[in-house]
């Protein structure tokens, strides 16, 4: 099986909008993720669309929430030039 150290998502995961996806990405990241993961979504205070398309919004508890089952949370930051999104890094546990 192969796994990677890092996981750099910018413009997926806030993208997926029901809930079997989440779950499906969340998994597939349990899976093949073995150190880091870092993730940018938009905000709980962005947008509700991109490019026209329905967005997931994320707080910092939201999306911690969505992952310290399986990853410590290192980091999380709302960028003072854009408030759009929630910058996140997480170290395996």
């Amino acid at each position: 099986k192969k796994t990677y150290n890092l996981w750099h998502d910018r413009a997926c995961f806030h993208f997926l909008t029901k809930p079997k996806h989440i779950n499906y990405y969340k998994n597939v990241v349990r899976k093949y993720v073995i150190n880091h993961l870092l993730i940018s979504t938009f905000s709980d205070r962005g947008p509700l669309k991109c490019s026209g398309l329905q967005v997931t919004r994320y707080s910092c508890d939201t999306i911690k929430s969505n992952f310290e089952d399986s990853f410590k949370l290192i980091d999380c930051e709302y960028p003072i030039l854009s408030l759009k999104e929630n910058l996140i890094e997480y170290y395996n546990k």
